[in-house]
């Protein structure tokens, strides 16, 4: 049977347009990421989008708690307080530069992982490691991989306080599928337009 048509993009088109989006934030100065901001934060409107960002935004809290101070205390240049050298301003600028960018990334991430869900996301996945496979990368073993992870973190058990977890560890039973079926989807025009789209934007902020 042929793949199907979808009025969305192919799952691998989608997957370059984030990761195309997500290096060129690298290279955004805050007028930049202001801009980006506006046109990401429409997304968060979305009730399960904003519910897949709010849970990725928890899991990185420790993250967005340490990169403020690493770079406040480990980059050099003007002290924030006279005589005191520890933090400098150039560190919490860049701090948060980061802290905005990993922002940004996360409320497109949170997008793109509700508009594949975790069959095309597979799909994706697989598509784009399979002209790897003459370099010796096993497509379908990724695939596999893949789709265990997401089954599992699906069935994984609420969080639960450190000392509680420590004291009363449970156990989660096995959550492994018996059959993992692909989705395939056709390529069409809109995918190359993605592509088209995703180098047009990195060739920009690398200009």
């Amino acid at each position: 049977m042929p793949p199907a048509r979808s009025p969305c993009l192919h799952p691998a088109a989608l997957i370059a347009l984030w990761a195309a989006y997500a290096a060129g934030l690298e290279f955004l100065s805050w007028p930049g990421l202001g801009v980006a901001a506006i046109l990401a934060t429409p997304a968060l409107f979305h009730a399960p989008i904003r519910a897949s960002f709010l849970q990725l935004l928890r899991r990185s809290r420790w993250l967005f708690l340490l990169l403020p101070l690493v770079y406040a205390f480990s980059i050099p240049g003007q002290p924030l307080w006279p005589g005191i050298s520890a933090i400098s301003w150039p560190g919490i600028e860049d701090g948060g530069l980061r802290m905005m960018r990993l922002l940004l990334m996360l409320t497109t991430l949170a997008a793109v992982l509700t508009l594949l869900g975790p069959a095309r996301l597979v799909f994706g996945i697989y598509a784009i490691a399979r002209p790897w496979a003459r370099l010796g990368l096993d497509a379908r073993a990724l695939a596999v991989r893949l789709s265990l992870v997401l089954e599992g973190a699906r069935h994984a058990a609420p969080t639960r306080p450190w000392r509680l977890a420590l004291g009363q560890p449970e156990d989660v039973p096995g959550t492994c599928p018996a059959q993992i079926t692909l989705q395939p989807q056709a390529w069409t025009w809109r995918d190359s337009a993605a592509l088209l789209l995703a180098a047009g934007w990195l060739g920009a902020v690398l200009a």
